[in-house]
């Protein structure tokens, strides 16, 4: 159920149940993303953009399992500070 919220609101509610939180390779998530787009032949989409831009830009990506079993997926841009 609550996959479909946002994570601040799905958060809200699942405080009564525990989660846990993964964090994914961002190496084995890259060669994914790539066999994935290798499939597609549409790049005008604006997720198929979203999701070239998380991996042209190396963002974390943490795997949320919430306790009533949904899972949120969050994606961090990550940014150097000079």
């Amino acid at each position: 159920m609550f996959s479909s919220f946002t994570f601040p609101v799905a958060s809200k509610y699942s405080q009564l149940h525990k989660s846990s939180v993964f964090w994914l390779d961002r190496g084995i998530v890259s060669d994914s993303i790539d066999k994935c787009l290798k499939r597609i032949h549409d790049d005008d989409d604006a997720l198929i953009k979203r999701v070239q831009e998380i991996k042209q830009e190396g963002w974390d990506l943490f795997l949320r399992v919430l306790g009533d079993g949904s899972v949120v997926l969050t994606a961090v841009a990550v940014r150097s500070i000079h």
